[in-house]
């Protein structure tokens, strides 16, 4: 079965693995390792992995599939470094690559959206760096992939939950965290045997890394209903080894209410806040309904001139004191505060920050 064209439900692979006897302990992470890329479908690997292993099990079979676990079980918004040489880094990128077709062809068509891009080209790959070279991923680099090289890069999925999703209860969210921190304790106290016969505690990026895991791990694709609950695990998280950033980046794919996402970023530091924008993209966080803040955008880059171009609009339109003739510059540095206080003589224009919002990731048309 593995690395054939056969497809298969999670119940077919369960019966599968009791035929062949790989349901005992010692065998059932690497047969579930096997059978996943052969599941008709993220939801069927979820219900395989939930029905089959333990959370110790999940953390293993991660290990396993490196790369290859996040696309497979639905988490593709990611940091990405894959060793092209390596078979198993290839089949991550072969089945994000899958994923970003299928969500760019959805951008383009069906979200009643533009473009949120980095580069202007419906991709959700950004940053993208082969071999210590600045480059671009579209399918023309799947088509003719390098049989090596170093590639890193971060993506970012655009997938908005289905309208009237149900998202987590405030008694789940409570074990949630309850069970991060029984999980983040008991692991911490362990002594890291990656090293044969030592006994060296972890280091502060070891306890980042468990803490990280266990969010990502506990629940597949459990959406978090509101921005206070993921604002109150951002602010737990330690601002040392980008904490809060990539927490930020963990938890912005599992908001239902993404259109709020601006009220975590408000609570960060400048510096994690020019983070957080660089990894998840400003057209991808901003909400042209609640502009009241402060910028900084470099127009020399393509997505930070774009949203600049929002505040453009908004300011011709809007009392205000930003003001630009033919829009924008394409170099230099635009800092500005946003405000829409009546006090300061400016108001507020719904029907223009309502047409706006088609030009960031918020005003993605949901369906049923």
């Amino acid at each position: 079965v593995h690395e054939t064209e056969i497809r298969m439900t999670a119940a077919q692979a369960i019966v599968l693995m009791e035929s062949c006897g790989d349901m005992h302990e010692t065998k059932r992470v690497g047969a579930v390792a096997k059978v996943l890329p052969q599941l008709t479908s993220v939801k069927e690997a979820q219900n395989l992995v939930k029905r089959v292993l333990s959370t110790s099990e999940r953390f293993s079979l991660r290990i396993r599939l490196g790369a290859l676990y996040f696309p497979l079980l639905g988490l593709p918004t990611n940091h990405y470094a894959l060793d092209l040489s390596k078979q198993i880094d290839r089949q991550a990128l072969i089945k994000l690559a899958e994923v970003a077709q299928a969500e760019k062809q959805f951008s383009k068509s069906r979200s009643g959206r533009g473009d949120t891009s980095q580069h202007g080209n419906w991709e959700n790959f950004r940053n993208e760096w082969l071999d210590g070279k600045a480059t671009i991923l579209t399918s023309h680099f799947f088509q003719t992939m390098p049989q090596k090289g170093k590639l890193e890069f971060d993506y970012v999925s655009t997938s908005r939950p289905t309208r009237g999703t149900k998202p987590m209860s405030d008694r789940r969210y409570q074990q949630l965290v309850a069970q991060i921190a029984r999980d983040s304790r008991t692991e911490l106290r362990l002594p890291d045997r990656s090293m044969a016969g030592s006994r060296r505690r972890r280091s502060v990026g070891d306890r980042w890394e468990l803490v990280r895991n266990a969010v990502r791990f506990r629940k597949f694709k459990k959406w978090i209903r509101d921005v206070k609950m993921a604002a109150e695990i951002v602010r737990c998280m330690p601002s040392v080894h980008n904490g809060k950033t990539e927490t930020c980046r963990l938890l912005f794919p599992r908001l239902i209410d993404i259109e709020h996402f601006m009220e975590i970023f408000d609570a960060l530091s400048f510096a994690e806040k020019q983070e957080c924008a660089r990894l998840l993209g400003w057209l991808n966080i901003l909400n042209p309904q609640q502009p009241d803040r402060y910028y900084e955008f470099d127009l020399s880059v393509r997505e930070e001139r774009e949203a600049a171009k929002i505040f453009v609009k908004l300011a011709v339109t809007e009392p205000d004191d930003v003001t630009a003739e033919d829009g924008p510059r394409r170099t230099g540095w635009l800092t500005f505060e946003y405000t829409s206080d009546p006090s300061r003589g400016c108001a507020a224009v719904p029907a223009v920050r309502q047409e706006l919002l088609q030009r960031v990731l918020c005003g993605t048309r949901l369906y049923l």
